[in-house]
């Protein structure tokens, strides 16, 4: 029934569009198409004209499959012309056969939208205009369009021809014999496939646009040459070539030429694409004055400074697209943003913006060969920072280059082996109220953007002590982590540093009468993704510091172990220690720590727990300690001793990071795990479980613990009793159960899915809002599935 409907409408349609051509004074109208080997396309093309045209002209280059023979089948007068590498030769060849006084030109992977119908009739009645640009909608891949108006119907004036070899034109003649004010601009609408891969030999395209624009001798090669043949080389993915050429076509191509705003977009994309952000805002911001009402400009804004980690100004940026959106009609446009993602896309760009502080802030950072990190480190800076200093040591792998183009203001300096000058030389060069330090190695997440911004809107101190994790592998994970507290925010004052490794700015900040504060904010340090090469030339550095600036054998050796450690060099450490430790009073927590790992690490088990004893003495609130000496006793098979101190860690809880380096997890989720692995060996099976659901508690292990319990009971064949403990324990929560539902439905496990969602809607049946956003939430999970 719904089907028949739809044909009867269409039906009508047809009637009223046909009569509606029989009532137009007898113009005529004929669409002149050129094809070669298009019989996958022509049919829809000739399909959306064949009623609404008086005749079909078509002109064949040489087809060799059923294209001409499917044209004639819709009664059109078939032209064989030679090929000749030239777009224009055919098309005039095309408008040459014509007799009609309306001349519609199209390509056989287009059709006409049959809404534009009506409109074509009417625009073909107007006396005054000679010639009506139409707009092309361009399907492009994933779903997205790109919108461009194009000179396509015109009268049948015999004056009138095509000019240049590939994109061809017909204005000029058209403005040379009526004037520019006969032409306007329609909404009659083309849908154009030509550029999808799916029905498009793309790489076809290109090589025979190639081969036509390499025909041209040096004279011809205005700037529309070069805007054509940028335009292969991009869509070759030859990027550094297209942008040269993009460049070379800008300075000969007048402002007001039709292709110009199409131009500047390829341009600035270009520029996107080779990450030279701070060059294309600066095309951007120029083209907005020249071309206003051009609203892919404020999308591309956005998208650079997305790119740079700058959403605070992409929000502002989107707000504007989203303001104009219509404005400058006729401006070629695009989605960059499937139409019905868009609200979310400018929805996670809002999410990601944080308010700023009444106050400045200069963020600094020492570069040195660190392209890769040190784009991480811009990245996660650039929202909350006034400015970002960047000091580069002579970097021989454009880390300048990549820190300018995000946006940082960067400044050479030779490096002399010494830390704490080259801080003290970025400082110069500092002009917020507050100054923030992080190493090209160091990240802060948005939660530590917003603490900082929080912390500087009300500080209650001169400087602030932060909470620097070091991760010691490349997965990332605080399971295998350290926390460190360094003095890294300060006011802009005349602090200064001292050291020529592990420098400090603390004792400047006390000598000056400063207030030195803690806070909470986590800066994580990914020294460990660099691949060994750069480990080996980051370690060589300090290195050379430490060899040629420290004369003291005392702090020598100090500093030769902790860098050791860090390098996971444990053997160097232990020797190191021991030749440090008879020239001071008393060994301080840190050394503690480096060489009693360094000992359990070297499965020195017997001597490490002797020292730990020691050590304990004069720390003896240092959790991690007591955990180590627990792994000691533990690599003995001294399981009473083992299970004694993990009970211990877990009571005492994590060792204060205001006072100590920490092993994360020592007094928490690591404890935790090793007396479950003891109970495990043991079948202390109630008791594995009890932890677990404690394990599950902890936000750094909840999700892979959830997931492990869900195992564990799938095992057992008792998902309900998985449920009864979650709820006891204090866990049945939508996150926890979705975390659950999500890993079931990628194990494809439906049975237990059901019996989880029945067991939500049956125990959760009197709480509405918790079946409500576990519904959202699940349906959602099922959606991106499916997807």
């Amino acid at each position: 029934m719904g089907n028949s409907l739809l044909n009867i409408s269409k039906e009508i349609k047809h009637i009223i569009n046909k009569k509606g051509l029989e009532a137009l004074k007898n113009i005529t109208l004929s669409c002149c198409i050129i094809a070669y080997n298009e019989e996958k396309n022509i049919n829809q093309c000739l399909d959306s004209i064949k009623n609404y045209v008086d005749d079909i002209i078509l002109v064949d280059t040489g087809s060799t499959d059923n294209t001409k023979n499917i044209a004639k089948h819709y009664n059109a007068s078939v032209y064989d012309v030679k090929w000749e590498q030239n777009f224009s030769t055919a098309r005039n060849s095309s408008i040459e056969h014509s007799s009609s006084d309306w001349i519609l030109v199209m390509d056989c992977d287009e059709y006409l939208d049959s809404d534009s119908v009506t409109l074509l009739q009417k625009l073909v009645c107007d006396e005054t205009v000679e010639a009506y640009y139409v707009k092309i909608i361009n399907h492009l891949e994933n779903g997205r369009t790109q919108t461009a108006y194009n000179l396509r119907l015109f009268r049948n004036n015999k004056g009138y021809h095509y000019k240049g070899r590939i994109h061809e034109d017909i204005s000029d003649s058209i403005i040379r014999l009526s004037g520019k004010d006969c032409m306007k601009y329609s909404e009659i609408t083309l849908y154009h496939h030509g550029y999808s891969s799916e029905i498009t030999d793309i790489q076809a395209k290109i090589n025979r646009n190639m081969a036509i624009l390499n025909t041209y001798e040096d004279h011809e090669k205005n700037g529309f040459y070069y805007y054509n043949i940028a335009s292969e080389y991009f869509r070759k993915q030859d990027k550094k070539t297209a942008l040269h050429l993009f460049q070379k076509s800008i300075k000969k191509t007048p402002i007001d030429s039709g292709y110009c705003p199409m131009l500047v977009k390829k341009l600035i994309i270009t520029l996107l694409e080779l990450m030279q952000y701070k060059d294309a805002l600066q095309q951007i911001k120029y083209y907005q004055h020249v071309f206003k009402g051009f609203n892919d400009l404020y999308f591309l804004e956005a998208n650079c400074h997305i790119q740079c980690g700058r959403y605070s100004q992409a929000s502002i940026s989107l707000d504007k697209y989203i303001a104009n959106d219509g404005m400058g009609a006729y401006y070629p446009t695009q989605t960059f943003v499937k139409p019905k993602e868009l609200p979310q896309f400018i929805k996670q760009v809002k999410d990601r913006t944080i308010k700023r502080s009444s106050v400045t802030l200069s963020i600094c950072i020492i570069v040195k060969d660190d392209y890769h990190l040190l784009m991480k480190s811009i990245l996660s800076a650039n929202e909350i920072a006034d400015e970002i200093i960047v000091l580069d040591t002579k970097s021989q792998d454009k880390s300048d280059v990549l820190a300018n183009q995000y946006g940082a203001i960067v400044h050479t300096y030779d490096w002399s082996n010494d830390y704490a000058e080259a801080k003290n030389n970025a400082l110069k060069h500092a002009t917020g109220d507050w100054v923030l330090f992080i190493d090209s190695d160091e990240i802060l997440t948005q939660q530590s953007q917003k603490k900082l911004m929080a912390l500087l809107e009300h500080p209650q101190a001169d400087a602030y002590y932060l909470n620097i994790i070091t991760f010691l592998d490349q997965q990332m994970t605080y399971n295998n982590s350290l926390s460190l507290y360094r003095c890294r925010l300060f006011k802009n004052k005349t602090y200064r540093f001292r050291g020529c490794i592990n420098e400090s700015i603390v004792e400047s900040i006390y000598e000056s009468g400063g207030l030195i504060d803690y806070a909470r904010i986590e800066i994580l340090h990914v020294h460990y993704l660099r691949n060994m090469d750069q480990l080996h030339e980051k370690r060589q550095m300090k290195w050379d510091v430490i060899e040629h600036k420290i004369d003291q054998e005392v702090l020598q050796l100090e500093a030769k172990l902790k860098e050791e450690f860090f390098s996971m060099n444990f053997e160097a450490v232990i020797d190191y220690s021991e030749q440090y430790f008879p020239l001071i009073n008393k060994v301080s927590s840190d050394t503690s720590l480096f060489y009693t790992i360094a000992l359990y690490q070297q499965k020195q088990y017997e001597k490490a727990i002797h020292k730990l004893r020691q050590f304990r003495v004069h720390y003896p609130d240092y959790t991690d300690l007591i955990y180590l000496e627990a792994l000691c006793h533990y690599g003995l098979h001294d399981v009473k001793n083992t299970e004694i101190l993990l009970k211990k860690c877990i009571e005492d809880g994590e060792a204060s990071w205001k006072k100590y380096t920490i092993s994360i997890g020592s007094g928490s989720f690591k404890a935790i795990q090793s007396l479950m692995v003891l109970y495990k060996s043991q079948n202390r099976w109630d008791e594995v479980i009890e932890l677990s659901m404690e394990l599950a508690k902890i936000e750094y292990t909840k999700q892979k613990t959830l997931i492990e319990i869900m195992e564990y009971y799938q095992k057992e064949e008792n998902i309900p009793r998985m449920l009864d403990l979650l709820f006891h324990h204090k866990l049945y929560q939508v996150e926890n159960l979705l975390v659950l539902f999500k890993w079931l439905i990628n194990k494809d496990m439906h049975k237990d899915v059901t019996t989880l969602v029945k067991d939500v809607y049956t125990r959760m049946k009197n709480n509405k809002d918790f079946i409500t956003q576990f519904s959202t939430a699940s349906n959602h999970i099922l959606k991106n599935r499916n997807t």
